[in-house]
């Protein structure tokens, strides 16, 4: 009996401990007792550190192969501007002159712009007109900046750019001058539009509009002056374009007659320069240099394009490129030295082109120099035209 009793007490002090050990588990502010990890050994630990310290370097080592490629790229981009920018390697380079954009003139005589500037892009420098046939300079006469011309019989017909904003912000024009490069007549096309428009582009510049409009030459078939225009960044247009102006000698003012004279096939690049014709009676044949947009390569391979006028419509469809004229610009053609073969009138009939050969100047954009031919070097062999360089 004694015994039991004994067991029983020994059961709730057992009972009353276990109580008490739940108490103060459950006790706010009394710390649980957890078991404890056994600690890392110390080559364990030095080991994982080691690890972080190589993922770290590696890290740190495809940064600087990142940072070097940019670097890179960056300076390659720099010499490449540069290049472009000082493209008169050569020649130009060892005369310190340049030349561009030439046109036949009266006697014969090559005319062309010519600047000693060897720093700032061509189309921005202060440049002179120059005779490179008699190496004279003709006395300044244009109203800003000189751009390209061409000359008929009685008169020369430029053009130029005001600068509005620097650094290459400007309105152009043209102009015509007499035998003694006495100015007679000026045009801006900014005169008589506002606003963008397709054909012009437009940019709203220090409270005015502005356009790229430059580059005259005669269009005799319909008594027109061909412009081109539209085309180039800095004006907010898509493409390049060529229009005409009329000028009315007895009234002596110069309109606005036809907005374009290109079909859509001609609107893929983004900017038309030194738009010539063929000498013959309809100006069949339009020859012209582009920059930017569709087919245009770099400097030493882009090619002159040639167009045909379509009698129907009136406009200039593309014909091709000018085979052998990678690297070459701006060209003109002689206006009576010229051959064109005779034609069937079944050939007539089918609108076959003529074969054609023709006397053009032109530049060299890696030399920054006019290359002036002794003999027929524009040659259509009836399906393709091509540039004899020799």
């Amino acid at each position: 009996m004694h015994s039991i009793n004994q067991t029983k007490q020994q059961q709730i002090v057992l009972e009353q401990n276990t109580q008490n050990d739940d108490t103060i588990l459950n006790t706010p502010g009394v710390a649980r007792t957890r078991r404890r990890r056994p600690k890392r050994s110390a080559s364990g630990q030095n080991k994982r550190l080691s690890k972080e310290a190589e993922i770290k370097q590696q890290l740190a080592e495809i940064k600087r192969i990142r940072r070097k490629k940019e670097q890179a790229r960056l300076l390659s981009t720099r010499e490449n501007k540069k290049k472009e920018i000082h493209a008169d390697i050569g020649v130009a380079a060892a005369t310190g002159k340049r030349y561009w954009d030439p046109s036949w003139g009266w006697d014969d005589n090559v005319y062309c712009l010519k600047t000693k500037d060897k720093i700032a892009k061509f189309f921005m420098a202060r440049c002179e007109l120059y005779n490179k046939t008699t190496d004279e300079v003709i006395k300044e006469h244009a109203p800003a900046r000189l751009c390209a011309g061409t000359f008929d019989d009685e008169y020369y017909y430029g053009s130029y750019s005001k600068d509005v904003k620097l650094p290459d912000q400007a309105d152009q024009g043209i102009y015509i001058a007499d035998k003694n490069f006495n100015i007679i007549a000026t045009y801006e096309v900014s005169s008589e539009i506002s606003g963008n428009h397709k054909e012009f582009g437009g940019k709203y510049i220090n409270k005015q509009w502005c356009y790229p409009f430059r580059d005259p030459c005669p269009l005799p078939s319909t008594g027109e002056i061909a412009c081109v225009t539209a085309g180039a960044k800095r004006w907010d247009a898509d493409y390049g374009n060529v229009c005409t102006v009329k000028w009315d000698k007895e009234n002596n003012k110069i309109k606005l007659s036809r907005r374009s004279i290109i079909d859509e096939s001609i609107k893929i690049f983004g900017e038309i320069e030194r738009a010539c014709f063929s000498p013959d009676e309809e100006n069949e044949w339009m020859f012209f240099s582009v920059k930017r947009g569709a087919a245009t390569q770099g400097i030493k391979k882009n090619k002159m394009r040639v167009a045909r006028l379509n009698k129907t419509t009136g406009l200039y469809e593309l014909w091709g490129k000018i085979n052998g004229s990678g690297g070459l610009y701006g060209m003109d053609i002689h206006k009576t030295k010229w051959e064109k073969s005779s034609q069937s009138k079944l050939a007539i009939k089918k609108d076959i082109p003529a074969r054609m050969s023709l006397l053009a100047v032109y530049w060299d954009r890696t030399t920054f120099d006019i290359v002036i031919p002794k003999k027929y070097n524009l040659i259509f062999d009836g399906e393709n035209w091509a540039i004899d360089t020799k």
